[in-house]
């Protein structure tokens, strides 16, 4: 009988011990696996949406700011005045300069306070489609604005003027059809009134605009698109917006320090599990490993059998943690962002087959080496 037969015969005779060390392995891998999975699946989402949105520069009109001191106590602390506009004619230029520039979107604003009901509102004008390519995550429930005297509303707003899809809402004198409603984001959009740019210049009697955003291809030669943005309109501040991206990247970042964490005191768990349970599969196995020994078995070949039965039995069980961590984190995507794509990943699945291996060899090596120490006469004594 060679060592093999006997793992595999002991094996299948200690059912319940295998079991311990395999369930034990595939929680900690599956753990592991699902981790791992969504972390990679966020960073895949935030390459692609940098990707498909680029790069974002707000155009923001110049303005001083000054503070007021008395008696060195600050009153007042950056207080804009002298605040430019953005003539409209910055939009043709821009408009003109689209593939030069390698603008992907452009995204005119005009913010203006309107007043219904005795109490005002933000009503935003701007490019309808361009604000939804902009911003992706922007949901509504109706339909877009196509036509004159129509808005969207926020939901927070529309839920605080009880109204919803076809009703009708009336600022300076002026009948406005809501066409639809945003769906809920727990941001500024939430209590805006969102109209065409043509709806807003008109109720504010003014075509300036109050911000541009653009969309930048993500191009080698971005930094020198922006810089020739800036010569084309220096009377307009740019500014590269990458808080968004930024702060995201934190969140995910954060969320790896943690799986990291979560990782290694699972995995200091499990091999806890396979030394416990191999170190009583040795107890219980002093007469077998003393016939052994006593028929002309070494030290090594005990050590092997012992080291070969864990690494088995951890193998399987990073087989199934791996297949059980790939369900996991199938289930758990929609719960953290709706298009989180998460696949089968054969060099994850080798790396968590080979781990769970390792596992088994580390901790079961002071149970083997207690096995090979085990005096052959002592063993034979419970014959």
């Amino acid at each position: 009988m060679g060592i093999w037969d006997i793992v595999i015969n002991n094996l299948k005779r200690r059912k319940g011990k295998v079991l311990f060390i395999i369930t034990g392995i595939t929680i900690g891998i599956a753990t592991i696996v699902t981790l791992f999975s969504l972390t990679t699946a966020m960073n895949n989402k935030m390459v692609e949406d940098l990707e498909e949105i680029g790069t974002r520069v707000l155009l923001a009109p110049r303005s001083e700011t000054t503070s007021f001191t008395y008696g060195g106590i600050t009153v007042a602390q950056d207080v804009a005045y002298d605040i430019k506009k953005i003539p409209k004619d910055v939009l043709a230029l821009l408009e003109a300069r689209v593939e030069e520039l390698n603008i992907k979107y452009i995204a005119p604003k005009k913010v203006h306070e309107v007043y219904f009901e005795g109490n005002p509102n933000l009503l935003v004008g701007g490019n309808i489609n361009s604000e939804f390519k902009l911003k992706p995550w922007l949901k509504y429930s109706g339909s877009l604005p196509d036509g004159e005297n129509k808005v969207l509303l926020g939901n927070s707003l529309a839920e605080q003027l009880a109204k919803r899809p076809g009703d009708t809402l009336t600022i300076n004198n002026l009948n406005l059809t809501i066409t639809g409603v945003l769906d809920e984001t727990g941001d500024q959009e939430d209590n805006i009134i969102l109209a065409p740019l043509a709806l807003a210049e008109s109720l504010s009697g003014d075509t300036s605009l109050s911000i541009v955003e653009l969309v930048f291809n993500n191009t080698p030669q971005l930094d020198a698109d922006i810089n020739s943005l800036k010569s084309l309109i220096p009377d307009v501040k740019v500014t590269t917006v990458r808080e968004v991206m930024e702060s995201r990247k934190e969140v995910i970042d954060r969320y790896e320090n943690f799986a990291f964490l979560v990782s290694v005191i699972v995995l200091a768990i499990a091999g806890l599990i396979v030394v416990t349970t191999m170190l009583g599969a040795v107890n219980e196995r002093i007469k077998e490993i003393g016939i052994f020994r006593a028929i002309g078995f070494r030290k090594k070949d005990i050590m092997y059998i012992i080291t070969l039965e864990a690494a088995v039995a951890c193998g399987v069980g990073g087989f199934f943690g791996y297949v059980l961590g790939v369900l996991a984190a199938k289930g758990a995507a929609p719960l953290i962002e709706t298009e989180l794509f998460i696949s089968w990943n054969l060099g994850l699945f080798i790396s968590m087959i080979t781990m769970a291996i390792i596992i088994g060899l580390i901790a079961s090596l002071f149970p083997a080496v207690k096995a090979a120490q085990l005096d052959p006469q002592d063993a034979l004594r419970y014959l």
